[in-house]
C-alpha cells in the first residue's frame, strides 16, 4: 500500500475515532451549555489549538455571542457581552453565509486577515479555522479555532471540525428543545397545582358494547385530594376506589372522550361523601386516548342550603 493512501486510512480512522468519542460524550448530554463546552474541548484537544469558540450568531447576522471558549490553559463559557459580525470584515462574513469554512494558514498573509482589524487582532502570526453551522440557509453559529502559529490545516483537520460542529449543533438543538419544554412543564406544573379548584386528567376504557365502564386517574393537582377525599389517585380506577360510583359520571365522560365536545354541569357523587360537583370537562390529547380533563368545585354547601 503507497504511504499517502495509509497516512490517508489512518487518519480517516484517527476522524472516525474522533467522531464516535464526541457521539457517546453528547449522547448523556441534557443542557446546550454543556454540548457546547464538550465541542470546543474535544477540537481544542485534538487537534492541539490554542483556543476554539463556538458564537451563536443573531438573526441579522449583525452580532455573535460567544458561548464557550476553550484554550490549551482553560475551559471557560462565555454569555456576557457581544461582538460585532461586521467588524470581522465584509469578505469574511460573505464567505461564512456561503456555507464556506474559512481557512487561515498563515495570518501574516492572508487576504481576509488584511481587510480585518479583528482577526489581525486574533490571529497575530497565527492560523485561523472558521467553521459556519448553516440552518435553513441562515448563519446561526461559528466554531473557530485557533493556532498561535502559523499551521498548514488538513483536509483532516477542516472535515473533523465540520462534522464534528454539524453533530454537536444537532445535539444542541435537542437539548435546547428538551430545556424549554421542561421550563414549560414546571411553568403548567406551578400553574396546575395553583389552581383553587380540583383538576385531574383521566383516561376512559370502554366495554365492547362501546358503553364507558371505568376511568383512571393519569394526574391530579394538589387540590384534588381536598376536594374528593381520595388519597393517591394518579394510577388508580375509579371502580377499585369507588366501586359504587353513579353510572351517570361514567357516561358524561365517556361522551366527551368521544365526541370531543366539552360539557359544563352538576351532578352528585354519592359514594364521595355524598358530594355535588360543578365540572367542566373537556377532552384532552390525541382522541385514540381517551382522556378528559376535568375542572371541578365543591357544591356540596350550596346545594344543601338550596
Amino acid at each position: 500500500m503507497p504511504r499517502s493512501e495509509r497516512l490517508n486510512r489512518e487518519e480517516l480512522l484517527e476522524r472516525q475515532a474522533f467522531q464516535l468519542r464526541l457521539i457517546d460524550e453528547l449522547k448523556v448530554v441534557d443542557h446546550p451549555g454543556e454540548a457546547i463546552a464538550t465541542l470546543v474541548r474535544s477540537i481544542g484537544q485534538r487537534l492541539r489549538a490554542a483556543a476554539v469558540s463556538y458564537c451563536d450568531v443573531s438573526a441579522d447576522a449583525g452580532t455573535f455571542r460567544v458561548q464557550s471558549r476553550w484554550t490549551d490553559q482553560l475551559a471557560t463559557t462565555a454569555t456576557d457581552g457581544t461582538n460585532e459580525l461586521p467588524a470581522l470584515g465584509q469578505a469574511l462574513v460573505a464567505t461564512l453565509t456561503d456555507a464556506q469554512s474559512l481557512v487561515v494558514n498563515d495570518g501574516a498573509s492572508a487576504p481576509l486577515v488584511a481587510d480585518s482589524p479583528a482577526l489581525r487582532q486574533m490571529l497575530g502570526a497565527g492560523a485561523l479555522l472558521v467553521v459556519p453551522i448553516i440552518r435553513e440557509a441562515r448563519l446561526i453559529a461559528l466554531v473557530i479555532v485557533e493556532s498561535a502559529a502559523p499551521r498548514q490545516w488538513s483536509e483532516s483537520d477542516i472535515a473533523l471540525v465540520e462534522g464534528a460542529a454539524l453533530r454537536t449543533q444537532e445535539t444542541v438543538e435537542r437539548a435546547r428543545a428538551e430545556l424549554t419544554s421542561r421550563e414549560n412543564e414546571q411553568r403548567y406544573r406551578s400553574l396546575f397545582n395553583s389552581i383553587d379548584a380540583g383538576f385531574c386528567v383521566i383516561e376512559l376504557r370502554f366495554a365492547d358494547d362501546g358503553r364507558a365502564e371505568d376511568y383512571r386517574f393519569v394526574e391530579v393537582n394538589d387540590a384534588f385530594q381536598d376536594f374528593t377525599d381520595i388519597p393517591g389517585a394518579a394510577g388508580r380506577w375509579m371502580r377499585e376506589i369507588a366501586p359504587e360510583h353513579e353510572q351517570h359520571w361514567f357516561d358524561v365522560y365517556g361522551r366527551i372522550a368521544r365526541t370531543g365536545v366539552s360539557e359544563r354541569f352538576e351532578l352528585p357523587a354519592r359514594q364521595l361523601s355524598d358530594r355535588w360537583y360543578m365540572v367542566h370537562a373537556y377532552r384532552v390529547d390525541a382522541p385514540h386516548l381517551n382522556r378528559v380533563a376535568i375542572l371541578f368545585m365543591d357544591m356540596t354547601e350550596r346545594r344543601r342550603t338550596e
